[in-house]
């Protein structure tokens, strides 16, 4: 058996929830690491983070389906179905937390708006190389703390 990292947000708005409600869920789930998260998945819905053991990845999502929507039944909530699941290894899931986070990135309107100028003018200078630019794509991105930077004034000399 390998363990396996999983996030799942299933069709209950995670502000509907009390504190309460919410510690009766981290007890039903102690027996799967569950964390659930006080801040709401991107779209607003209750989310965990949970393990699972299992043969193969397939069946640790299966086996998602069938727990989380149990937990929160046992929990008093009623019968929820999982909206988003993503699953991996749990050695994979320890790698990814070691990353360096993605720092926050602009697109080429948002940039040119920091900076006063045009679109056309931004990706002329991305294009150059300024701003720490780089292309996702055929899409330009740039590190907003660099943008920003560049937008500041510079201090009078002398």
């Amino acid at each position: 058996m390998a363990e396996f990292a999983l996030y799942v947000a299933v069709d209950l708005p995670a502000d509907s929830l009390t504190e309460d409600q919410l510690d009766t869920l981290a007890e039903v789930g102690a027996g799967y690491h569950a964390a659930w998260s006080r801040s709401p998945s991107p779209s607003g819905w209750l989310a965990v983070h949970l393990t699972l053991q299992a043969e193969v990845l397939r069946q640790a999502t299966d086996l998602a389906f069938l727990v989380v929507p149990d937990l929160i039944k046992r929990a008093g909530l009623g019968w929820h179905t999982p909206v988003y699941l993503e699953a991996m290894t749990d050695a994979e899931f320890q790698d990814r937390q070691e990353q360096p986070p993605i720092p926050p990135l602009l697109s080429v309107a948002e940039a040119a708006a920091v900076l006063g100028r045009t679109e056309q003018a931004v990706r002329l200078q991305a294009e150059k190389g300024r701003y720490g630019a780089f292309r996702i794509g055929k899409t330009w991105a740039f590190p907003r703390s660099l943008v920003e930077a560049a937008a500041r004034p510079e201090p009078a000399k002398g």
